[in-house]
């Protein structure tokens, strides 16, 4: 047993050993570091914003609180011009990645309906009913929900359904 760790150690070492070299030389090759900007997005009139994602354009997603830092509203930053993407009628959302070339972006926003479970799944703290949507030429749409199952209705399986 203690041979068969013996080799293991060794072995593991002298992989280790061998690969800083390779490391070392592919650091020492004449590469061009990257042309990288840094901008102030800054936010939706609160104090607190975040960047999500950013495509090959320049242009990014995220969130940002609106004045008085109650709620935070889901943004593209495009030109050094914000605009707030609203929500889908709920007081917060927020814009994720990927953010695609076209500018279509997705997110997850608050409707005005009370989640009837409590699951507060955009994590707001509302227990607002969370929806994905897709904001596409200045439209938040919500995504449709597959399949909807509650307690009551796995009591008769029959009851299941696909919504339209």
């Amino acid at each position: 047993m203690k041979s068969r760790t013996l080799v293991d150690v060794t072995t593991i070492s002298l992989l280790v050993v061998l690969a800083i070299p390779v490391r070392l030389a592919s650091q020492g090759q004449n590469q061009q570091p990257g042309h990288y900007t840094v901008a102030d997005i800054g936010t939706l009139g609160g104090t607190f914003g975040e960047a999500n994602a950013v495509n090959n354009k320049g242009w990014v997603v995220g969130d940002a609180t609106l004045p008085g830092d109650i709620a935070r509203h889901a943004f593209l930053w495009r030109k050094g011009v914000t605009k707030d993407l609203g929500t889908l009628g709920g007081p917060n959302s927020i814009a994720l990645y990927p953010l695609n070339e076209r500018g279509d972006i997705t997110g997850f926003s608050d409707s005005s309906t009370p989640d009837p479970l409590s699951e507060d799944f955009c994590g707001f703290g509302t227990n607002l009913t969370c929806l994905p949507f897709l904001w596409q030429h200045g439209v938040m749409t919500p995504f449709r929900p597959l399949v909807v199952i509650t307690a009551k209705r796995l009591r008769s399986t029959t009851e299941a359904r696909w919504l339209e």
